[in-house]
């Protein structure tokens, strides 16, 4: 089966994935009884149970994993290199460490939604009880509209998850497109959008030099790790261009939407210096940093603006109910 059906797994599941992972090889574990003795989610054992089968018939753990949707492309890729290095323990312990941080950061982000989220609840609570109060509704009415609205925010983010994945892993169409179009010309959070991208781009290919992938073997699985379609294309010219005989950083001058003033400092340094992989490293340590306080500052800004609505939510509930 492709791994173009399974959606990748959860930057918390594949964290402690690699973590049990490195251990086991730190402790001299062989492969075929580590991956026997690895744990998952009930929603993912499916995937870890039919690589442990492609193990015992003597299949290579990464293709093993990919194959299966345990591992995704690109971490398949950097398996593949370490194990013919020798051992994957420094490729485990780096992709741990970066899902763990990934992780990190999104808890905090929940945190702070966390009252968000109580305040919309009361909301729903508080607002039909003046109807309820003056006997414009029932309680079996102020109870279905509580429960109409709640099924109509499930609905929402059901459909929001869907549509996530869709523009992550769907099909190239030109209605996908333009709709990855549309959110990256969206004000400020466009912006934004597209540089995280960016990041993401240059993070895999990073881990991709780290490990000792070549260049030329790199790129395109740098490339094809772009979940957004208008990007990989423009992406998609740097191999060409280096295959023609550019520099890395003469490749990247002709690609859309980067910032080529802070970016092209990094890459003619490690160019120059043969430290390429660590350079882009300082890249997109810079660039993770600005995109999280962006987005802090976006969940320290959005709470203030939604406790405002729904306190006019409330009153004019209350008003429109005598």
């Amino acid at each position: 089966m492709s791994t173009a059906f399974y959606a990748p797994m959860p930057y918390r599941v594949r964290a402690e994935l690699f973590l049990n992972l490195a251990e086991m090889e730190r402790a001299g574990v062989p492969a075929l009884k580590a991956y026997g003795l690895l744990q998952v989610p009930p929603a993912y054992q499916v995937r870890l149970d039919s690589t442990r089968k492609m193990l015992a018939r003597g299949v290579d753990p990464a293709f093993a994993g990919q194959r299966n949707g345990l591992f995704t492309p690109l971490e398949a890729s950097l398996l593949k290199v370490a194990l013919a290095a020798g051992s994957p323990a420094p490729t485990y312990r780096r992709l741990r460490d970066n899902y763990a941080t990934k992780v990190l950061h999104m808890q905090k982000i929940r945190a702070r939604m966390a009252m968000p989220v109580l305040m919309l609840t009361a909301a729903l609570l508080i607002q039909p009880l003046p109807a309820l109060f003056s006997g414009a509704i029932s309680v079996t009415g102020y109870f279905m509209q509580l429960l109409s609205v709640l099924l109509g925010l499930a609905a929402l983010a059901f459909l929001a998850k869907k549509l996530s994945f869709w523009l992550q892993r769907g099909e190239p169409s030109p209605v996908r497109s333009a709709i990855c179009k549309t959110l990256m010309g969206l004000p400020l959070f466009g912006a934004m959008h597209v540089r995280s991208i960016a990041r993401d781009f240059f993070e895999s290919l990073a881990l991709l030099l780290e490990a000792g992938v070549p260049m030329f073997d790199a790129l395109p699985i740098a490339v094809e790790s772009i979940d957004n379609p208008i990007m990989q294309s423009a992406f998609g010219t740097i191999l060409a261009k280096m295959q023609s005989g550019a520099s890395l950083s003469q490749a990247l001058a002709g690609v859309a939407y980067l910032n080529h003033d802070i970016l092209s400092s990094f890459v003619q340094t490690g160019e120059v210096s043969g430290t390429l992989s660590e350079m882009l490293w300082r890249h997109v340590n810079m660039e993770t940093t600005a995109i999280n306080h962006f987005q802090f500052q976006c969940v320290e800004w959005f709470p203030r603006i939604f406790y405002a609505l729904v306190v006019l939510w409330i009153v004019g509930g209350t008003f429109a109910g005598r």
